[in-house]
């Protein structure tokens, strides 16, 4: 009888798994939404916030260089915080405790603006790399990982007109590159 509990319930927590991932995966389709202008420093601010408590566990320091006058992007504010948050939890995930650290910088080109964050973590193989952004895949153990994080991000930074890019070695960390249209009559 213990055992068939200890089935039901990893039954039903893998239930739960699929019906989180089924949903992500709903998010995928474009979706019209109302563009408004979107800070991009505060959006880092908030999810730096968020990923706090994990950050401080794996003793992680994100140091946001984002300036608050930073020129604004078109677009719906929870979605690109999400992609961004995203980001973020991978780059604190792939960080070694106690020696992680996490930049978050910017530069204007033209008429996008490019966020970068950095990360000093255990970086990625080539092939790992070419992969990186594909469903479901994910460098994380079982049950850690669900290989969406990435997926979702650079879905919603192509709906918003943007790109995302990575440049990444094994044992040299990983840099994420956001870039996006700025906001008309900003550039």
């Amino acid at each position: 009888a213990a055992k068939q509990k200890e089935y039901l319930e990893l039954i039903l927590d893998g239930l739960e798994r699929v019906r989180a991932i089924v949903q992500k995966i709903l998010q995928f389709r474009p979706r019209p939404f109302d563009p408004r202008p979107v800070h991009l420093h505060e959006a880092v601010e908030k999810s730096v916030a968020f990923l706090e408590h994990r950050a401080r566990a794996k003793d992680v320091e994100i140091v946001n260089q984002l300036p608050r006058d930073l020129p604004p992007v078109n677009g719906d504010p929870l979605e690109l915080q999400q992609a961004l948050l995203n980001i973020l939890m991978n780059a604190v995930d792939a960080c070694v405790v106690g020696e992680g650290r996490i930049t978050v910088s910017h530069a204007v080109a033209g008429a996008a603006l490019q966020v970068r964050i950095a990360d000093n973590g255990c970086g990625m193989e080539p092939e790992e790399l070419a992969r990186c952004m594909d469903l479901f895949f994910t460098t994380k153990d079982v049950g850690e990982g669900t290989g969406l994080g990435l997926a979702v991000a650079h879905n919603i930074i192509a709906n918003h007109g943007g790109k995302l890019d990575l440049a990444s070695e094994r044992g040299m960390g990983t840099t994420v590159t956001v870039t996006l249209p700025l906001a008309r009559g900003t550039s």
